[in-house]
């Protein structure tokens, strides 16, 4: 029996929200595990950027890679806090200046 894959990404646009604390963590643990097999193991094909487009899930809790053909247009992603306003942010030496006595 084959496994049918989504990424990431189809999977928390179909959410319409974040993954919970617990499913986070659990992801972080199977990509890393898959990450070590695949060094073990030797893969070259492997996509060198890995996003939520480049992340494989599965219904039975299957993690993989998608490979990177080479006319495979490369997507871009860009956190979501990255993402908000930050309108009433300040920049970064601002910061570090108040904290400086």
């Amino acid at each position: 029996m084959s496994s049918t894959f989504v990424t990431l990404a189809e999977v928390l646009e179909a959410r319409g929200g974040p993954l919970l604390e617990e499913e986070v963590w659990s992801l972080l643990l199977a990509t890393a595990e898959s990450l070590v097999d695949v060094a073990y193991k030797g893969h070259n094909n492997m996509c060198t950027i890995i996003s939520p487009t480049s992340l494989l899930l599965s219904a039975s809790g299957t993690l993989a890679f998608k490979n990177c053909g080479l006319s495979e247009e490369v997507s871009t992603f860009t956190a979501p806090e990255m993402l908000q306003s930050r309108a009433g942010a300040k920049p970064a030496t601002e910061r570090v200046s108040e904290c400086t006595p």
